[in-house]
């Protein structure tokens, strides 16, 4: 059986007073961005993504906790659809996880079908 590590926590910024927390396991490009339901928190993901990296297929993961979410800071507006795609893609830009986003919800993602076809490159990898 293979021992996965554990992921990195991260905290970014990604508007003024507003910082996003990201899981991150190591591995190789094609990356996954696992993306959170309602009510939910980047530890849902955490199973996937050690299927998904280095303990498993050996891919970068990331996952994040939404505004408002786990670990992330909470806003007074910001919480639609397009807004949640954009706080990702600003959260993840520039890591090896870039490839894939991974919603777990119609709610996240309906916030991929929403975006623009090239946000930040990715192609959403529907379950």
């Amino acid at each position: 059986m293979v021992q996965s590590a554990l992921p990195r926590s991260e905290t970014v910024r990604v508007q003024p007073d507003l910082d996003l927390r990201l899981l991150r396991w190591a591995g190789r490009p094609p990356g996954f961005v696992l993306v959170h339901g309602l009510a939910s928190n980047a530890q849902l993901w955490q199973g996937v993504a050690e299927a998904l990296s280095d303990g498993g297929a050996g891919h970068a993961v990331t996952a994040i906790d939404l505004r408002g979410h786990g670990e992330s800071d909470a806003s007074s507006s910001g919480y639609d659809t397009a807004t949640a795609a954009a706080d990702v893609v600003a959260a993840s830009a520039g890591s090896a996880s870039s490839d894939r986003s991974w919603p777990d919800s119609p709610g996240a993602e309906m916030s991929w079908l929403r975006s623009p076809p090239n946000i930040g490159g990715w192609r959403p990898a529907l379950p």
